[in-house]
């Protein structure tokens, strides 16, 4: 009996330590936060042609240019990483205008999960209050030319992406170029979006087709 009395004890001062621990932790949260935005903006502000992040932008995750040095536009209460989702190493999301005539728009009030990655060559622009699933990628280009002789001579067709407003895209998409998502869609898990999407539907698969309105 004395012994179960001390088992329980022991538990009991363990799970104590354990919460002290998490507060302890759960308090370091904002300081980070705002590190992480510091160490944000002193790269974009360095490398790339424009910048301007709007006010309540949250990032819960590294974020990093990639070395672009285009144009780069995120509105105000923006979420970028999401501690409770899926993460691969720190989560970091990649935000790269990559030449100087590139662009990125994120607009007002869109959360974006770990691990996102979007690589513009001319302009990849997503709506306001849109949800973006872990590891989705978004690519204005192949970056890489089609034809065997001359494959890594450039960057291939580069055709603008554009997301609208209120779209949710699910964990794992890859949008590729020359795609516009209409208001208020929505793209399945895993999917691979080819093509331009209508406002107001479901798409899903490979390629993403609309499997039904909204």
């Amino acid at each position: 009996m004395m012994l179960v009395q001390e088992q329980k004890s022991d538990r009991v001062s363990f799970r104590w330590l354990a919460k002290l621990l998490v507060a302890i932790w759960d308090r370091r949260n904002p300081w980070r936060r705002r590190w992480r935005k510091v160490l944000f903006r002193i790269e974009a502000t360095g490398r790339l042609a424009n910048f301007h992040c709007g006010n309540g932008v949250r990032l819960d995750v590294p974020v990093r240019i990639g070395g672009g040095s285009g144009t780069l536009g995120i509105g105000n209460d923006v979420w970028l990483g999401w501690n409770a989702a899926p993460m691969l190493g720190k989560g970091t999301i990649l935000l790269q205008p990559r030449s100087s005539k590139s662009v990125i728009t994120i607009g007002a009030g869109t959360i974006m999960s770990n691990n996102v990655s979007m690589v513009a060559m001319g302009k990849i622009s997503i709506g306001k209050h849109c949800l973006v699933g872990d590891l989705t990628q978004i690519f204005d280009c192949d970056f890489h030319e089609l034809a065997p002789s001359n494959r890594c001579a450039g960057v291939g067709p580069i055709e603008p992406v554009s997301i609208g407003d209120n779209v949710w895209i699910g964990s794992h998409v890859l949008i590729l170029r020359g795609v516009t998502i209409g208001n208020n869609s929505v793209i399945g898990a895993g999917s691979i979006v080819t093509r331009s999407i209508p406002q107001n539907s479901l798409a899903v698969g490979v390629p993403a087709k609309v499997v039904r309105m909204l």
